[in-house]
């Protein structure tokens, strides 16, 4: 995948997002099913979360570059701080930050529906122990 196609991180993205967002119907089979589905996509959306960050610092930098060259052709009385040039970067990359934050966000929802899984399989596996023993 190509760090530079925000469409190619966006609709992989969308991807692990349906394999979140599927139905298990509180079938055991189907629990079972998706946490394979969704260890399968784990490394796709580490990868759309890294490019999308590269994107986003990439686009930071550039921003910055360019304002600090304007920055440095006004004259010293009205030059702005570098804090404040670096918010107004990322203020420029808006679009950029938002992929990122959406790849962050559907990381850490296949974490936590990994857990989530994982206890309900825990749990089934309790009460079946606990139905054949009594």
């Amino acid at each position: 995948m190509s760090s530079k196609n925000p469409d190619m991180i966006a609709k992989n993205l969308n991807a692990v997002r349906e394999v979140i967002d599927r139905d298990t119907h509180n079938d055991i089979e189907l629990v079972r099913d998706k946490v394979v589905q969704l260890a399968m996509v784990s490394g796709l959306a580490a990868e759309c979360q890294a490019g999308a960050k590269k994107r986003f610092d990439n686009a930071v930098l550039a921003v910055t570059q360019r304002l600090i060259e304007q920055n440095e052709q006004k004259e010293k009385a009205n030059r702005i701080g570098p804090s404040i040039l670096l918010d107004m970067a990322k203020r420029e990359c808006s679009e950029e930050a938002a992929l990122y934050e959406y790849a962050q966000r559907i990381s850490a929802g296949l974490s936590h529906s990994l857990e989530g899984l994982r206890s309900v399989i825990s749990l089934y596996k309790t009460e079946l122990q606990n139905s054949v023993n009594a």
